[in-house]
């Protein structure tokens, strides 16, 4: 899509070009862009923060990229990325503006469902009774929830990696069958090993 430089304030820039491909994400065709804004694709959910940063740029004649909620003609809406350009002239000025749409809605859904995934996961841990610990392998963090403390009598971010808590008579043989675990094909590793509590038990 592009438009003219100016003005940046209602009615704002009008559209002098959009591709095809604007007709396909939008629904609307070329025929109907003459004298229309790209504020046509603003609606009740569009956020005022994203259209307040993009206003922002477009003062200060630099390019942007903003994530919104954009209409389609039919009233629907998508979550769309924008990365927004000026051209400039001999003298500098800026001419037009070009930019260039994403439709990201699986994207964005995609994230919404890992949040509420991460929530849930955060709800379970916390209504547990039992020590649970999620272990990062790439990075050795272990992540324990809450119910550690009041099982094993350490401070939740005291225990990170390593071996160190298990009995020192077990711990080897821990170390095996981990690593066997996670150099295996099986989905489930379970094992008996004595865990040192802080108080020394």
């Amino acid at each position: 899509l592009i438009t003219e430089a100016e003005p940046l304030d209602a009615p704002g820039p009008r559209i002098v070009y959009v591709n095809p491909a604007f007709e396909r994400l939008t629904g609307f065709s070329p025929d109907e862009i003459p004298g229309l804004t790209s504020r046509i694709q603003q609606g009740p959910k569009t956020q005022p923060e994203a259209l307040q940063r993009l206003r922002a740029a477009l003062a200060a004649g630099r390019p942007a990229r903003v994530e919104l909620i954009s209409y389609r003609k039919d009233g629907s809406h998508y979550w769309q990325e924008m990365d927004i350009a000026p051209v400039r002239d001999a003298a500098d000025g800026i001419t037009y503006w070009v930019a260039v749409y994403r439709d990201i809605s699986e994207r964005k859904a995609a994230e919404a469902a890992l949040r509420l995934s991460e929530e849930r996961f955060r709800l379970v841990t916390q209504a547990s009774n039992e020590a649970i610990w999620d272990w990062d392998l790439a990075s050795r963090h272990i992540w324990w929830n809450e119910n550690f403390t009041a099982v094993f009598g350490y401070p939740v971010d005291e225990v990170h990696h390593g071996y160190k808590q298990v009995h020192s008579e077990d711990r080897l043989r821990v170390a095996r069958s981990i690593a066997k675990a996670i150099n295996g094909t099986g989905s489930l590793w379970q094992e008996d090993f004595r865990f040192m509590k802080a108080d020394g038990s």
